[in-house]
């Protein structure tokens, strides 16, 4: 079992749980029969610093936070985790198709400026064209 199938079931069992309390490691052992320290360590980091759930430093006890109830309730971790890096390929494609823009805006900016003499000069052709008509009239 993967860490975001166990944090999705941790997220659950907190929801579940009517203090919205959780002894990670016991229910890891309960649970998935798993006594890895290093796996109960990984999860917690994971929940506390996403801000899902808030930990206590003398228990290996932790909290559901309102941002935890609203990932299990809108389909659990694992959906909200496939939302994330959508959301985040997303924004790199977005930002991706904004340095576009601005590439071909400089080009025609360049375009624009190696050629703004040629109004120019159409513009002082038909003055002389003008007066070389109204002198020979």
């Amino acid at each position: 079992m993967t860490d975001d199938e166990r944090i999705e079931k941790v997220l659950s069992e907190m929801e579940n749980n009517r203090t919205g309390m959780l002894d990670i490691s016991k229910f890891l052992v309960e649970q998935f029969n798993d006594n890895d320290n290093s796996a109960y360590r990984r999860i917690k980091s994971v929940i506390v610093s996403m801000g899902l759930a808030k930990s206590f430093p003398t228990a290996p006890i932790v909290e559901i936070l309102p941002a935890g109830r609203d990932v299990v309730k809108s389909g659990g971790y694992i959906k909200f985790i496939e939302k994330l890096k959508l959301d985040q390929e997303e924004a790199e494609h977005l930002k991706k198709i904004g340095l576009e823009d601005a590439e071909l805006k400089l080009k025609l900016n360049r375009f624009y400026f190696k050629f703004r003499w040629i109004p120019f000069a159409f513009s002082i052709a038909a003055l002389i064209i003008s007066i070389l008509v109204a002198i020979f009239k």
